[in-house]
């Protein structure tokens, strides 16, 4: 929201604090996705570094690794995969030595 937008608000009778209140949200809004894309991409990126530095993985696996990853990530966003089904999950990767209730 730009003064132009501003003024054109105060004369249809909006107040100034309703005015910037709109202009916080909106503002909050945008960093607020900005943070979490930023987020994603970092635990993406720590992702692909953990599994190249420490497991080896070299031109052909980090990509299909990575590849797989981001299909499992994606079926969350598509419904293919409930949350009910994260409960599952944690059950048999605990089974192979990692605990998701460690990190809550």
């Amino acid at each position: 929201m730009n003064r132009a937008d501003r003024r054109k608000l105060k004369k249809k009778g909006f107040s100034e604090a309703s005015i910037m209140n709109q202009y916080r949200k909106e503002a909050y809004d945008a960093g607020a996705k900005d943070g979490i894309k930023h987020s994603y991409q970092m635990v993406i990126l720590l992702a692909a570094y953990t599994a190249r530095i420490y497991f080896d993985l070299g031109k052909k696996r980090l990509p299909e690794f990575m590849d797989r990853l981001l299909k499992n990530i994606d079926s969350f966003r598509t419904g293919q995969l409930d949350p009910k089904d994260m409960d599952e999950i944690a059950k048999e990767v605990k089974e192979y030595g990692f605990d998701i209730e460690k990190f809550k």
